[in-house]
């Protein structure tokens, strides 16, 4: 009988999905996006889409964090520390620009990964260490 460490595609653990989830976050931050479509020129209820992006892009850090560390102050302290380091980070980058409202829709998308964590934790969430890709 196989076990499941023989099975990489078919069983993903939390770890594994920071492991991605970080990659994207540092593609996104480092990469210059540039286009015909740009986010920062259309609105929503009178916010930038680059804003509600950055809500969006956020929400699940803490979660994973929390998931991962089992220490709920632990994973905000290193989720606030993500988000202020990828926003500082675009100081240093000749393409890129630090924008303080970023930073603050970033900390919005940690909160909100908090309250999606609470509600989750709910409804059997807790029970999730690892996600079968089998069903």
């Amino acid at each position: 009988m196989r076990s499941d460490k023989n099975k990489p595609c078919q069983v993903l653990s939390v770890k594994r999905l920071i492991y991605i989830y970080l990659t994207f976050l540092i593609l996104g931050t480092m990469l210059p996006i540039n286009g015909t479509f740009a986010l920062n020129d259309n609105y929503v209820l009178n916010i930038r889409w680059d804003y509600l992006l950055h809500v969006l892009v956020y929400i699940p850090l803490p979660v994973l964090l929390i998931k991962q560390t089992e220490k709920f102050w632990l994973a905000m302290l290193l989720s606030f520390a993500i988000a202020a380091g990828f926003e500082f980070v675009q100081l240093t980058i000749a393409f890129r620009a630090f924008n303080i409202n970023d930073l603050l829709a970033n900390v919005v998308g940690i909160l909100a990964g908090v309250l999606v964590y609470f509600l989750l934790r709910n409804k059997n969430f807790s029970k999730l260490k690892k996600i079968d890709l089998r069903k």
